[in-house]
């Protein structure tokens, strides 16, 4: 995170030196302030005005540089949590699938949302006000100790007392918005299963899952009350130790007056330093504890931001570009956990030109092969090849196109779907429009305009479904295509003609994972290998 905010150093540096000058001249407004109260005595009709207009120009000064400072604070801030987003979904879009499963998708969306403004309204803004306000303080101080050094003293020892309190309160802020973390992350996820099963849970379960609801609302309501009124026990002490030494130098500085040691402009501009000098002192006092607190968020970002991207995988297609001859197989093992291996030494030969079908029961292992042969998990044994040479496994996703049963649909246009932001001539995309009898739905959806396919595809059925993805993978013409019951919903007529036209062509490599494959369809298919339910190998 640290190189996307070296990105902003010059306009980090323009906010440092705009924030210094504004806190500089915060302090010297009070010397302004004292010639003009002691110049009333003077009986100088001039000399007043001469005060004045000085007084006023200073405090127009400040505002300026107020102004200029906030604006700046902003750009520099807004811009630093964007770049964040950025960075972060980029660093998400490149890490490995089983990497983005393990962490799910609810934290990623806590991560991207409730981590990133957290750090932006508890880390970042919160910094640069700290460095103004410990500017404020030095400056106030070095004015002070020109003034009357007795005060300067008295506010340095009780900054240094008052310093303790952030230390001894920022490790329970943190651990209060570390667990205001948890609960963040836990409501966003039933507010994702919510969104996305809603089906389900209306036909079967809504009510038990509002208890669910409600019991997560509760302990985020209850994580945030407690973290607030810790802050607000830290907020209270610090004004305390303010209001203490406040009412110590008034009553000094009253003491000297009263002596005749100090004017009564003197004692006006030493006011305004002392409250320049307290109010920054427990505004730092509040800001610190809670810029220390912000520390998981912190962590959890910079963690995603800097995990090394494996620049080792040198992608198939680049090595293999269309000369793809075989794929080798080679007693591979795998499981999702180490307690149970879904595949155990299992091996196959795929040639250019093969039809391959995959046959067993459900939880024989028939999709975590597609996965491993899409580039999906790394094998936690044995190695697969390609034209006999080794590959990283995970670079097998730009050889080999997977079509899964249940199909992701983005909100936008079927042609959208189908070219996934990718260049493609019309005459490509009107091909496989044909090839998988999409050109009347597509008239008919961008007729619907907006609303045609509706929000992640909710105006579509099954079949039309399948058949973009089906168009999705075809069009990006990989030489190997792997359909994990990919035309299960739709219409007998239609799939019979959609696998004809895949059968025919030559240079099509296809593997169809199916439960079982009828007499009628044998011939079609120059493999079968069937795997067991206990332990996946070919048969």
């Amino acid at each position: 995170m640290r190189k996307i905010i070296f990105k902003r150093k010059w306009l980090f540096l323009l906010v440092c030196l705009v924030g210094v000058v504004f806190s500089v001249s915060l302090s010297i407004s009070a010397i302004f302030d004292q010639r003009f109260f002691d110049t009333l005595g003077v009986g100088s009709w001039n000399a007043v005005v001469r005060a004045a207009a000085a007084m006023l120009l200073i405090n127009g000064l400040m505002a300026s540089f107020f102004l200029l400072n906030e604006v700046l604070n902003n750009r520099f801030v807004n811009g630093v949590a964007n770049d964040i987003r950025g960075a972060a979904l980029t660093a998400i879009s490149k890490q490995e699938y089983r990497s983005h499963v393990d962490k799910g998708d609810s934290d990623y969306i806590s991560l991207l949302t409730n981590n990133i403004e957290r750090l932006k309204n508890s880390y970042l803004s919160l910094i640069l006000f700290f460095s103004a306000q410990v500017i404020t303080l030095v400056a106030s101080v070095v004015i002070m100790l020109f003034y009357n050094i007795s005060i300067a003293l008295i506010c340095v020892v009780g900054g240094v007392f008052s310093a303790f309190l952030p230390m001894i309160t920022s490790k329970m802020l943190e651990k209060k918005n570390e667990e205001c973390a948890q609960k963040l992350a836990g409501y966003t996820k039933v507010t994702e299963e919510l969104l996305h099963g809603f089906e389900v849970l209306f036909s079967f379960g809504m009510a038990e899952y509002r208890k669910k609801m409600d019991k997560k609302v509760a302990e985020l309501r209850k994580a945030e009350n407690s973290e607030g009124d810790c802050e607000a026990l830290v907020g209270t002490l610090s004004q305390i130790i303010g209001v203490l030494f406040t009412l110590g130098i008034t009553f000094f500085c009253g003491y000297m007056i009263f002596l005749g040691r100090m004017t009564f402009g003197e004692w006006i501009a030493l006011s305004a330093l002392r409250k320049n000098f307290s109010g920054s002192l427990s505004l730092s006092l509040q800001i610190f504890p809670a810029i220390k607190a912000a520390k998981p968020f912190y962590k959890d970002i910079d963690e995603l931001l800097s995990a090394e991207e494996d620049n080792s995988i040198i992608e198939a297609k680049d090595r293999f570009g269309d000369n793809l001859k075989s794929i080798d197989v080679c007693n591979i093992s795998f499981g999702y956990d180490d307690e149970k291996k879904i595949i155990d030494d299992f091996s196959m030969n795929i040639t250019k030109g093969d039809h391959i079908a995959l046959v067993g029961e459900n939880g024989s292992g028939k999709s975590t092969i597609a996965h491993l042969l899409s580039g999906y998990y790394k094998c936690d044994e044995g190695e697969i090849k390609v034209n006999g040479k080794q590959v990283d496994e995970t670079s097998l996703n730009s050889i080999v196109s997977y079509v899964p049963q249940n199909v992701y649909i983005f909100s936008g246009s079927i042609k959208e779907n189908v070219s996934m932001d990718e260049e493609f001539s019309e005459e490509e995309i009107n091909n496989v429009y044909d090839l998988f009898e999409l050109s009347d739905l597509v008239q008919q959806k961008e007729a619907a305009g907006a609303e045609g396919i509706g929000e992640e595809g909710s105006n579509l059925s099954g079949g039309e479904r399948q058949r973009i993805a089906l168009a999705r993978a075809y069009l990006r013409k990989r030489p190997v295509i792997i359909l994990d019951e990919g035309t299960s919903a739709i219409d007998a007529e239609t799939a019979k003609s959609i696998e004809e036209n895949l059968f025919k062509d030559e240079n099509l490599t296809l593997i169809v994972i199916t439960h079982d494959v009828s007499a009628e369809h044998l011939g079609r298919f120059d493999k079968v290998i069937k795997l067991e339910t206990d332990l996946s190998k070919a048969v």
